[in-house]
């Protein structure tokens, strides 16, 4: 009996490890849960497919997913996406799963990886790469659903696939193609009352005497201000990974209009103009705050320009970013990550919004009125004038007076003098209540230091 016992027993604990395990491969983690200092890992997007066949131009898939709010119309044979993602460890399989539901993974699902990804991702850092062709054979489906693709790695977690610009890689397929709406109804965010902090570079002097540009590399040729365009222009070769620092949290320290507060800014706004169908799609903001200092991937947000060579505005949520967390102290700026052609960059503002609707409002302002669109700067506290100086005469010489003596009578004995204790002692007291002053001073000022430290952080 007591055999049959330890036979069930362990029976039950290697059924109950089963469903634990079944549970964990199931389980889907989203891209910026799992992306960390230890777990590097990045998507690359570069097409939608529907029958086997590239929707669009190759390579511009998320310009389809955006013009067509990331809808399918049936029917069709099949569907999916292509492209290929690296990180720090081996991939397993590609998959998708149906309305949020259970995961469908397979290894059938990797596609060939030419040497052009493995050297791509071999630059980046990265030890294992992997193109996905993954596919939806939608022969049977029927109705609207939502496909959201997912990547399984070698430890058996298995992430959603989201590209680091904040594009989740999800569909709806409709089957009918009906002109009903296939994505859900979202309730439209509302403007904030919060004003926002905007680095406007339409005036060389405004920021750090003129010096706002600490830093640049990787063949950036010069960084100038345009005084007819009224912007910076950064000329950029055609090759490497261009960047620029933007000590946006020095200003900030300076002044506290230009306080970054991440608990209340959540989105990042660049202005910008140039020739993106020659240079390039993809830029990159890294960040440091007085939480999480230091410049490295995980404090990264990839963005992606459109595909205009006029003025445009971007906008990246900064939210999304774990690691977003205190007051901004340090930033870095990648306007192309790479730069395929020679170009000149011309960077009109910076700036952070509460919501993302009122990003949007300030862009599209932007976009209409130019420069006018910026606030305008507070005026610098008007001095008092100073007094006039007195004339300066030469000095005349007193009149010289002959001291009169007077005879006076010394009594013979003369009572013993009060000796004042300060005087005895060598002690002035105007020098003693300098002194306390002195020390009320500087502990104010230490108590102002602590009081800002505190703030900021």
């Amino acid at each position: 009996m007591k055999k049959l016992l330890s036979v069930v027993l362990v029976l039950a604990i290697a059924a109950s490890m089963a469903l634990i395990h079944t549970f964990a491969d199931d389980t889907v983690t989203d891209y910026f849960d799992y992306v960390d200092d230890e777990n590097k890992f990045v998507v690359v997007f570069d097409s939608v497919m529907i029958n086997n066949e590239v929707v669009g131009v190759d390579g511009q898939g998320a310009d389809y997913l955006t013009d067509h709010d990331s809808v399918i119309n049936g029917p069709a044979e099949s569907f999916g996406v292509r492209g290929w993602v690296a990180g720090s460890q081996d991939i397993d399989s590609f998959g998708y799963m149906v309305d949020d539901g259970v995961p469908q993974m397979s290894p059938d699902q990797k596609a060939t990886t030419g040497e052009d990804v493995v050297n791509a991702a071999t630059s980046q850092g990265f030890e294992y790469c992997s193109r996905y062709w993954i596919t939806v054979d939608a022969s049977g489906l029927e109705g609207v659903h939502k496909y959201t693709f997912l990547c399984k790695l070698a430890d058996g977690t298995i992430v959603k696939m989201t590209t680091p610009f904040n594009m989740d890689l999800e569909v709806y397929y409709n089957a009918s193609g009906s002109e009903l709406p296939a994505t859900p109804t979202k309730e439209p965010e509302q403007s904030s009352d919060v004003p926002p902090v905007i680095f406007a570079f339409d005036d060389d002097e405004r920021f750090l005497d003129g010096t706002f540009f600490p830093s640049s590399g990787n063949e950036i040729e010069s960084i100038d201000f345009d005084p007819d365009k009224k912007c910076e222009v950064i000329v950029m070769e055609a090759t490497g990974d261009p960047y620029f620092g933007l000590p946006l949290g020095q200003v900030g320290m300076d002044d506290e209009a230009y306080e970054v507060n991440s608990e209340i800014y959540k989105y990042l706004q660049i202005g910008v103009r140039f020739n993106v169908s020659e240079a390039g799609r993809n830029g990159q903001f890294f960040f440091q705050t007085d939480e999480n200092m230091g410049f490295d991937e995980p404090k990264d947000m990839k963005f992606t320009y459109a595909n205009t060579d006029d003025c445009q505005y971007v906008t990246v949520n900064m939210g999304k970013n774990k690691n977003w967390k205190g007051y901004l102290a340090d930033s870095r700026l990648d306007p192309l990550s790479p730069s395929n052609a020679h170009c000149e960059y011309e960077l009109y503002y910076i700036a952070f919004f509460a919501t993302e609707a009122d990003a949007k409002a300030f862009g599209e302002k932007w976009l209409a009125e130019g420069n006018a669109a910026f606030p305008t700067p507070e005026a610098t506290p008007t001095k008092a004038p100073a007094t006039a100086a007195t004339p300066y005469t030469s000095p005349v010489p007193p009149t010289y007076v002959p001291p009169t003596y007077v005879a006076t009578e010394v009594p013979a004995t003369e009572a013993p003098k009060e000796v004042d204790v300060n005087e005895k002692s060598g002690v002035n007291p105007g020098l003693i209540i300098g002194i306390v002053a002195g020390v009320v001073v500087v502990a104010a000022a230490v108590v102002a230091l602590l009081v800002i430290k505190k703030k900021k952080k």
